[in-house]
């Protein structure tokens, strides 16, 4: 894949501890003008992968309505802590 030849963008996904495989990646074909009137051809690339953060960890098995919440594709608990 394009990435394994990309160095500094792959080191910066490992410092983040993103797997380069798990990020979709998007291509698209573009232009850049220069100062001097000419076009370069060009290719915008832009990738989306998904983070999990655990801002406070919890004991035992999550509770029904975590569960409820977790499914609906939102890991945010509505209860006030």
């Amino acid at each position: 894949a394009w990435i394994n030849n990309q160095e500094e963008l792959s080191q910066q996904l490992q410092e983040l501890g993103v797997n380069a495989s798990k990020v979709r990646w998007r291509f698209k074909s573009t232009s850049y003008p220069m100062e001097n009137g000419t076009v370069l051809p060009g290719l915008k690339i832009n990738g989306k992968t998904t983070a999990v953060c655990i801002l406070e960890p919890k004991e035992g098995p999550p509770q029904r309505e975590e569960l409820a919440l977790y499914s609906s594709g939102s890991p945010i608990s509505s209860k006030p802590m």
